[in-house]
């Protein structure tokens, strides 16, 4: 009898499925590595949006001799002694009328005194920013103090 040395039928097939099987666990993993870097850079978009907001408020808290002049009643909008205000209307937040942040899911201000030994002024917002992922973040921004 002669020895058969080739690829058999059987043999074949077997190797058509692993093919497809190594092929199909490549491509899933792919798709959520790709899905995971879309969600990172949607995720990061919201942090930039934040840091925009923070950047113009932290200028107007940080100003001498600055106070809250007034907070609308369902506290969407703040305006300060200065003449400056922020506005928060159609997914997005306002400095003085021009917009400076989008994707703007929620935002509220609250201020207060603080009384005690320093007896400080704080603002409190609250922001939640982005579309698929919102980042939520609560700050208290002490106010400078005011020069007698």
């Amino acid at each position: 009898m002669k020895s058969q040395k080739g690829i058999t039928l059987i043999s074949l097939i077997l190797y058509v499925i692993v093919l497809l099987v190594i092929t199909a666990i490549i491509g899933t993993i792919s798709t959520f590595f790709y899905k995971n870097i879309k969600n990172i850079n949607e995720d990061s978009k919201s942090v930039a949006e934040f840091n925009k907001f923070n950047m113009y408020f932290l200028e107007e808290v940080k100003r001498d001799n600055n106070n809250v002049d007034e907070i609308s009643e369902d506290k969407t909008a703040i305006s300060f002694k200065s003449g400056n205000s922020f506005l928060y209307k159609d997914n997005a937040i306002f400095f003085n009328g021009v917009k400076i942040c989008n994707d703007v899911n929620s935002a509220s201000f609250k201020f207060y005194e603080e009384s005690g030994t320093q007896n400080n002024r704080i603002v409190v917002v609250n922001l939640s920013i982005g579309k698929n992922f919102s980042y939520s973040k609560t700050m208290n921004y002490v106010l400078e103090s005011i020069s007698i």
